[in-house]
């Protein structure tokens, strides 16, 4: 992997593990990695916003959000 000295994140321990894109020298360094967890954080809070009264989709639209945080 290339060096990526002078980069917005450069001064953070590099990750552990290995992800299919590679990083870039950018505020957002996996842009196509951003962009598939977004869809969890809508999904997440449409559902909490317009069923979050039901038990069972709370926990759904709750795991949704989980799910983009780890």
């Amino acid at each position: 992997m290339e060096s990526l000295a002078g980069c917005p994140w450069s001064t953070l321990e590099p990750a552990v593990l290995a992800f299919c894109e590679q990083a870039r020298c950018a505020w957002i360094r996996e842009p196509l990695n951003t962009w598939s967890n977004l869809g969890f954080v809508f999904v997440g809070i449409y559902l909490l916003r317009t069923h979050g009264r039901l038990k069972p989709i709370r926990l759904l639209g709750g795991s949704a959000l989980l799910v983009d945080a780890f």
